[in-house]
């Protein structure tokens, strides 16, 4: 698992469970996209959180979901 399966699992998890620009998810959603900041995210236009959910079968993001699915257990 490297950097960029566990910023990405975050970043799902934030864009997907974030309760409004108060809520302390939507910061660190904000810290992730920030490209000044310590992340530097880059998705493709393409991405999106359902493809990233819906296709399992899809080898690209599996060790992103294990991030995503423990942060979902864990909340």
């Amino acid at each position: 698992m490297d950097r960029f399966d566990i910023v990405l699992g975050h970043y799902v998890y934030y864009a997907l469970h974030h309760t409004g620009q108060g809520s302390k998810e939507y910061e660190r959603l904000s810290r992730i996209l920030d490209p000044q900041g310590p992340f530097k995210l880059r998705l493709s236009p393409l991405f999106s959180e359902d493809h990233f959910l819906e296709d399992v079968c899809e080898g690209d993001y599996t060790n992103a979901r294990i991030v995503y699915d423990n942060l979902c257990e864990r909340r």
